[in-house]
């Protein structure tokens, strides 16, 4: 993503201006999430398979100062978020976080959300941090 000093320059705003202007736009975006990210589409063009989601971590750049919050990706500070999408469709089915980057690693993270809400027997496509 781009700075906040990049984006503000790009719609002529000076950034304090351009923050405030944002707000509503961002949580507009985050009540969709209930719309838009819906477990039950892990289902969608399902043909009987036992595997129907992919599933990761995914870090997100934030502009705060904290070891706590420290991501070697960005070598700054991030939130860390597990996605699971539909193999076949590509739909947002899952969802968890923010979590620290680095207090916890993917295996931790899938054990304690999206392992529990998957059926007996179903499996997730996954990297070897699973």
């Amino acid at each position: 993503y781009e700075p906040e000093l990049v984006l503000s320059a790009r719609f002529g705003a000076d950034p304090k201006t351009f923050r405030k202007q944002m707000w509503p736009f961002i949580h507009a975006l985050s009540e969709l999430e209930y719309q838009v990210i819906i477990f039950d589409n892990c289902y969608k063009g399902d043909q009987q398979h036992d595997c129907l989601l992919s599933v990761d971590g995914t870090d997100f750049r934030i502009n705060w100062t904290s070891k706590a919050f420290y991501s070697h990706k960005f070598k700054g500070c991030g939130l860390w978020y597990e996605v699971a999408l539909n193999i076949l469709t590509g739909d947002i089915c899952w969802i968890n976080g923010p979590f620290e980057p680095g207090k916890y690693n993917d295996l931790m993270i899938f054990r304690i959300g999206l392992m529990g809400e998957l059926d007996e027997g179903e499996r997730v496509e996954a990297d070897d941090g699973y």
